[in-house]
């Protein structure tokens, strides 16, 4: 069963640091992308993640899935 405790643990065992299941409300997934900016500050390098369709183009505010979704100059970002 997709979403089950076994998934979610193998998935955090295998290095996930996060899980977040389906459907996500968009609040919370905005929250946990906040959350995972605040605690890799230190980490300059990261600039662009991949989560399968799913983009996010830190450095250049943009968050794309098969297409541009949204683009959001910094402020408004880490004010949701």
């Amino acid at each position: 069963m997709l979403n089950s405790e076994s998934e979610i643990v193998k998935a955090l065992d295998n290095g996930a640091t996060d899980y977040l299941t389906k459907p996500f409300r968009t609040g919370e997934l905005l929250a946990r992308i906040r959350s995972a900016l605040r605690n890799n500050r230190d980490d300059i390098s990261i600039t662009r993640f991949e989560f399968g369709e799913l983009e996010i183009d830190v450095s250049a505010h943009v968050l794309s899935a098969a297409e541009r979704l949204s683009s959001s100059p910094p402020q408004s970002i880490t004010s949701c």
